[in-house]
């Protein structure tokens, strides 16, 4: 749940010695949650709706949380819970803001480090004769 993450990481924060007195963003794709949410007015339909979505419009009644909506197909939070196509999740990974490394890159770095640590021998302690 992560109305209840969010809770506690302002709360670890405050232990920290970090306040953060401001209301946090989050995104939804659901306009009628939104607006659930956000009327202060109960109706008998919601009466069925489970305990932790009271809690996200306790939060949102207190000035603590802000929901915003954003289109389906926007919701970058879907990277890390959906199989996505090879395009959509580099739209999603761009508009995080991570960097595709070039794997190359990496091998000549191993292979560069363990040449260093070996003195850039390759004999190894038992074969030396």
């Amino acid at each position: 749940m992560v109305a209840c993450d969010i809770m506690w990481l302002k709360k670890m924060l405050k232990d920290l010695g970090e306040h953060y007195d401001g209301k946090v963003v989050m995104f939804y794709d659901n306009m009628s949650s939104i607006q659930l949410a956000s009327n202060p007015v109960y109706h008998a339909r919601t009466k069925h709706i489970e305990v932790h979505y009271h809690f996200v419009r306790e939060k949102v009644l207190d000035g603590q949380i802000d929901l915003v909506y954003v289109k389906t197909n926007e919701q970058v939070a879907d990277i890390f819970t959906k199989a996505l196509g090879k395009d959509k999740f580099e739209y999603f990974r761009d508009r995080l803001g991570v960097h595709e490394m070039d794997v190359m890159s990496l091998r000549g770095s191993v292979e560069n480090a363990s040449s260093e640590t070996t003195g850039g021998n390759s004999e190894t302690a038992g074969d030396s004769t």
